[in-house]
């Protein structure tokens, strides 16, 4: 049994960690072991994995290259701390690990940073050469340039968002009007473009209209404390999902509101955003950052909220769901020894 080792400094209960759990409950049915490598996190607790939880990404790097052994697999979860990490990385591939990275987000990630991001254009090419394969959560994020020298180890792994439990409780949720109350779920970060949310706060209260984030923050009367899941949260409170992401890659959220069918306002990011919403009827556009273009999309979909009800989609679930996974895109990534190396 070789094992995987999941690197993500600061584990957190987003999207990332989420995805890397339904990945580590799938990789234990191919009989691998896998561990939580983290640091300065409050987690120590993940189903399906072991923890190692470590004081800084120093101190967690000196434990890998004393833990890791030949045939291990080492799977790096972001690319943005990969070059202070890079003799490490170096080392582990000379030793005969396995190195996997996942990427769960856009190249625009870099946009608000030009130089950092010009540096990066001319070194994660030919750093993307050191690992054995790079996975990626939405077709259109493998047409990134930055991929150029990487097609024949680029993977596209799309999250598998739903158990077979969400999708029974979807087959058997009866459709209801939504409610006209505009929300998002997500934490207050940069990623998030917190200063349009903060117009888009005050929009509302002059309209009176209902618009609630919640991020676990309270500087503002809209914020609230994080709820246990969105999808179950927005299943029995539908309303209007609201996204304005300043980049991303294949967002669960948007997964789950079309699942469920609500009315989406959404500003679309490069990637990931228009092949969740691709066809979808009760999805309605805005201009990122754009009040007008805005205001716009919320008329439409409140309109929409007041003619039809919520169909949950369970064949557009059933596409997301554990049941569709490709085992053999996990084996080829993961298995030491595939036949796709």
């Amino acid at each position: 049994m070789n094992r995987v080792f999941f690197l993500h400094p600061r584990w957190q209960k987003g999207g990332v960690e989420t995805t890397n759990e339904k990945w580590a409950a799938i990789l234990s049915k191919l009989g691998k072991r896998s561990i939580a490598f983290t640091c300065d996190s409050d987690t120590n607790k993940i189903p399906n994995m072991e923890v190692i939880n470590a004081k800084s990404l120093y101190h967690l790097m000196l434990l890998e290259v004393t833990k890791l052994k030949r045939n291990d697999v080492l799977l790096v979860c972001q690319s943005y701390y990969i070059l202070k990490i890079l003799p490490f990385i170096i080392y582990l591939r000379l030793r005969g690990v396995r190195l996997v990275i996942t990427e769960r987000n856009s190249f625009d990630q870099f946009n608000d940073f030009p130089i950092k991001k010009k540096i990066y254009e001319y070194l994660f090419p030919f750093v993307f050469l050191l690992f054995h394969k790079i996975i990626v959560n939405s077709v259109e994020m493998s047409l990134e340039t930055i991929y150029r020298f990487s097609k024949d180890s680029l993977i596209v792994i799309k999250n598998p968002r739903f158990t077979e439990a969400d999708l029974t409780l979807l087959m058997c949720q009866k459709p209801l009007y939504p409610s006209e109350i505009i929300y998002t779920f997500c934490r207050w970060a940069p990623q998030k473009d917190p200063d349009f949310m903060v117009a888009v706060g005050e929009f509302c209260k002059q309209k009176n209209f209902d618009f609630t984030v919640f991020c676990n923050q309270k500087a503002y009367d809209f914020q609230k404390p994080f709820v246990n899941s969105a999808f179950f949260y927005m299943k029995d409170n539908p309303g209007i999902l609201f996204f304005a992401s300043k980049f991303e890659g294949y967002p669960n959220l948007l997964i789950e509101g079309r699942a469920l069918g609500l009315p989406i306002i959404f500003s679309a990011c490069n990637t990931g955003v228009r092949e969740i919403l691709e066809g979808y009827e009760r999805a309605f556009e805005f201009s990122k950052s754009d009040m007008k273009s805005f205001e716009a999309a919320v008329r439409f979909a409140q309109a929409s909220a007041r003619s039809q009800k919520c169909e949950p989609d369970a064949e557009f679930a059933i596409i997301h769901s554990e049941r569709m996974v490709n085992v053999n895109l996990f084996k080829s990534a993961f298995c030491v020894g595939s036949n796709s190396d």
